[in-house]
């Protein structure tokens, strides 16, 4: 037999099962380019979910008392019956659904209510699974938190870190006893000074008081104003801020709004209610009205008028407040330094309008430690 005949027809079965071998390497290499594929967009889908979760979580914190941020929110949770407020928080890539949960009611000032935060962040960017799978990345954060119902410290109708020119002979700034806050009550019977200020105050060209410029310390530990974090540090988040935004319109003022203002001198333009905190001089032109809380780290003129020009601040105000940042100068005995008060411009004391403009500085202080990643959620 001759042996070369033997071989024939070898070298197809041979190269069959190379393709074979090789049809099922490339197979395999292509099912772990798949799998890794996936693994790496659920990983990625993840961590943009996570992300969603922390920064709904935040936003509801910082932004909760917001205009027009959510509708299910209430403006004092404390005082709620049911145990939880909650709103959808939408973010790029996604939304978040955020929860305060009531863990302990409020029981005095020192222990206020405790919360638990959480937020389930969506990631909608990318489906996890089958085209028909509608399956999104999911992850939950929580966080510990205290209801904090800090206001300001109000110690007169008209606080100032320097002086006090008053326009005419008869005093503009009264004292106003309201405690029920249901009626307009103008007594001028109260415990709550007329004005308290550093420097001199002057009434229609004729020192009434002469303050010792030795006080500045004492104002500043009585008021407990952190000028500092509120102009520097954007501790209070403001709902306006001029410039670059305009003066609100007035269906934004009826919300009780949060404006800073940034401008060196900036005169209010309409009447309003709620919190204006101004960086430097702030001007109150007539006729004028404001409800609520001024504050001014320069002085404040009230523009006052004659006949129905009549303009009322009702609230509190404290100006001068840039004498308090670190490195300033104290006030000087100049009348250049001090606030205005025009005639028939009336400051007056309103404890109402110093109690609802004081809910927005409100809010919940996350507790230190207590951040959750993973919340088991049902």
């Amino acid at each position: 037999m001759n042996p070369s005949r033997n071989r024939r027809g070898f070298a197809l079965p041979l190269a069959i099962m190379i393709i074979a071998i090789l049809t099922a390497a490339i197979a395999a290499g292509f099912a772990a380019t798949a799998t890794e594929s996936v693994v790496n967009n659920a990983q990625r889908a993840q961590e943009r979910a996570y992300q969603i979760a922390e920064a709904g979580l935040q936003q509801f914190v910082v932004r909760r008392a917001e205009a027009g941020f959510s509708t299910h929110l209430i403006t004092d949770p404390s005082l709620i019956t049911t145990d939880s407020e909650y709103t959808r928080v939408q973010l790029p890539g996604g939304y978040a659904d955020v929860v305060a949960i009531q863990v302990r009611k409020q029981f005095s000032a020192p222990k206020p209510a405790l919360y638990f935060i959480r937020a389930r962040g969506v990631d909608t960017a990318a489906r996890l699974g089958g085209a028909g799978n509608a399956t999104y990345a999911e992850r939950t954060v929580g966080v510990y938190a205290k209801w904090n119902t800090a206001t300001l410290n109000v110690l007169a109708a008209l606080t100032t870190f320097h002086g006090v020119t008053e326009v005419g002979a008869a005093s503009n700034i009264f004292r106003t006893k309201n405690p029920g806050c249901t009626s307009s009550d103008t007594s001028l019977t109260s415990d709550i000074a007329t004005v308290w200020a550093v420097g001199n105050v002057t009434q229609g060209g004729t020192t009434v008081d002469s303050s010792s410029y030795l006080v500045l310390d004492a104002l500043r530990d009585s008021a407990a104003i952190d000028w500092d974090a509120i102009k520097n540090g954007n501790s209070v988040v403001a709902d306006v801020t001029i410039p670059p935004n305009p003066w609100p319109s007035a269906a934004v003022l009826a919300t009780w709004p949060i404006i800073r203002i940034k401008q060196a001198l900036y005169s209010v333009p309409s009447s309003g209610s709620g919190i204006i905190i101004a960086d430097s001089n702030l001007i109150l032109p007539r006729p004028y009205d404001w409800n609520g809380i001024i504050m001014t780290g320069g002085i404040a003129i009230f523009r006052g008028g004659s006949g129905t020009n009549v303009s009322y601040t009702y609230g509190a105000v404290v100006s001068g407040l840039n004498h308090l940042l670190p490195g300033a100068s104290p006030p000087g005995a100049i009348t250049v330094d001090n606030d205005t008060v025009g005639a028939s411009h009336t400051v007056r004391y309103d404890p109402c309008n110093v109690a609802r403009a004081g809910l927005r500085f409100h809010g919940y202080s996350v507790m230190s430690n207590s951040w959750m990643d993973n919340v088991a959620t049902w």
